[in-house]
C-alpha cells in the first residue's frame, strides 16, 4: 500500500513542475488565506473519515452479531484459553487499509495543491532532486532519522526506556484513547444504554486523532517548504561573513546539536538546515557528536558581534519547524538575563516566528539582521 500511495504521490507532484527559478518562496495575502483553507478543509474530512470508519465498523458488528462470531477460534495462550472471533479482526483490517489508503490520498491531494501554490520545488534548484524527495515522505508521514547521519541526536542524554515510552505512545495513543474514553462511559452510563452507543463513542476519538495527525502533515509540509527561503538567506549570510573565520566555524556543530536536542524529535527542516550549514563552512561530519556546550560561554567568551550571530544560528534553527517549545523559550529568556546587551532576533523572536508561518519569515529576519548590523 505504501508503495503504491508514494508511486501516486510521485506522479501527482511531478505534475506540479515548473520552470520558475525561485529563491525566495514568500506568500501573498491571497495565497496565504487559500493554504489555509485547504488546511481546515483536509483537517475535517480527515477527521470525518476516522468517525464514519468507527460507525462502519460497529453498526454491522452489533446489528448482526451471529454472523461476526460465527467462525470462532479456540485460543489457548500461556495457560489461558479463551475465545477468538475472526470475523471481526478480518474486518477491521480491511476497514484500516481502505481509511489509510483514502487518507493517503487526502494527504497526497492537499500537499499537491500546497505545492501548486507556493510553486516549490523548483527544477532548476541543485536540491531539486533532494527536496522532491522529502516532500513525499513528509505527505505519507514517513520519518526518517536523517540528522543522525550528521551525527545529531536529538534524545541526547535521554534514557533508552524514556524514549522507547514516547514511541509506544504515539503509537497506540488513538486506541488508548478510545479504551480510556469508553471505560469511563462504562462507568457512568453503562447499565443505561446500549452497548451500540458506547462503541460508537470512538467516533469523535477517532476524529480527533485523524485530524491531529493531518494536522501534522500538512504543517511540516508547510513548513518545510517556508523554511527553504531562511536556510537560503541564513547560509549565504553567515557564509559570506564568517567563511574564513576558524571561531565561528567551530561555534557550528555545537549549536546545531543544541537546536536538535531542544527540540527532541528529528525533522526534515532541521536536517537540510544543518547539512547546508556544515557544506558551506566545509565541516566533516562527526559521528555521535558529544556536545560540550552553554550559551553563557559564547555569551561571555565571543566578541558581543559573533555571539549574536551564534545565537541568531540558534534561533532560526528553532523556528523553522513553525513552533518554539517550553524548553526553548526557557533558553531565550536565559540568554535574555545574561546578556548585557540586546539581541534583536531573541528579543523579537515571537514576532519572527508569526511571520514565518505567514510566510515572509525571510524579510523580518532580514530586518532584524539589518537592525542588529547597525
Amino acid at each position: 500500500m505504501i508503495w503504491r500511495l508514494k508511486k501516486i504521490a510521485k506522479r501527482k507532484f511531478k505534475e506540479t513542475e515548473t520552470n520558475n527559478d525561485l529563491i525566495d518562496f514568500s506568500i501573498n495575502s491571497q495565497e496565504l488565506k487559500e493554504i489555509q483553507f485547504i488546511y481546515r478543509k483536509t483537517m475535517l474530512i480527515s477527521g470525518s473519515i476516522g468517525a464514519l470508519i468507527i460507525f462502519i465498523y460497529y453498526i454491522p458488528i452489533n446489528w448482526a452479531p451471529d454472523f461476526f462470531n460465527y467462525w470462532m477460534m479456540n485460543i489457548s495462550l500461556f495457560g489461558y484459553k479463551f475465545d477468538f472471533a475472526v470475523l471481526p479482526s478480518l474486518y477491521n483490517i480491511l476497514l484500516l487499509i481502505i481509511e489509510l489508503s483514502i487518507l493517503g490520498v487526502l494527504h497526497i491531494n492537499a500537499v499537491r495543491k500546497l505545492i501548486i501554490l507556493t510553486q516549490f520545488p523548483d527544477p532548476k534548484s541543485n536540491d531539486y532532486s533532494f527536496h522532491f524527495s522529502e516532500m513525499i515522505d513528509l505527505t505519507l508521514g514517513n520519518t526518517k532519522s536523517s540528522e543522525k547521519l550528521l551525527g545529531l541526536n536529538p534524545y541526547y542524554g535521554l534514557p533508552k526506556f524514556y524514549i522507547t515510552g514516547i514511541f509506544i505512545f504515539n503509537t497506540t495513543k488513538a486506541f488508548l484513547s478510545n479504551v480510556i474514553i469508553k471505560s469511563v462511559f462504562n462507568k457512568l452510563l453503562g447499565r443505561y444504554i446500549l452497548r451500540i452507543y458506547t462503541d460508537l463513542m470512538g467516533m469523535p476519538v477517532f476524529f480527533f486523532w485523524n485530524a491531529y495527525t493531518t494536522r501534522s502533515i500538512y504543517l511540516k509540509a508547510k513548513y518545510y517548504i517556508f523554511g527553504q527561503s531562511m536556510v537560503y538567506f541564513c547560509v549565504q549570510h553567515f557564509g559570506n561573513k564568517y567563511k574564513d573565520n576558524p571561531l565561528f566555524k567551530d561555534q557550528i556543530y555545537e549549536i546545531l546539536s543544541q537546536i536538535s536536542i531542544h527540540k527532541r524529535s528529528f525533522n526534515k527542516t532541521h536536517y537540510f538546515y544543518s547539512n547546508k550549514l556544515l557544506k558551506q563552512f566545509e565541516i566533516d561530519v562527526i559521528p555521535d557528536f558529544m556536545p560540550n556546550f552553554n550559551f553563557k560561554s559564547i555569551i561571555n567568551e565571543l566578541s558581543e558581534e559573533m555571539a549574536k550571530d551564534v545565537i541568531t544560528l540558534f534561533v532560526i534553527g528553532i523556528v523553522i519547524d513553525g513552533d518554539i517549545n517550553r524548553r526553548e523559550k526557557n533558553t531565550l529568556n536565559f540568554i535574555t538575563s545574561e546578556a548585557n546587551y540586546t539581541i534583536p532576533v531573541v528579543d523579537k523572536h515571537k514576532e519572527l516566528l508569526k511571520a514565518f508561518r505567514m510566510g515572509y519569515g525571510v524579510e523580518f529576519l532580514q530586518n532584524l539582521i539589518h537592525e542588529k548590523d547597525n
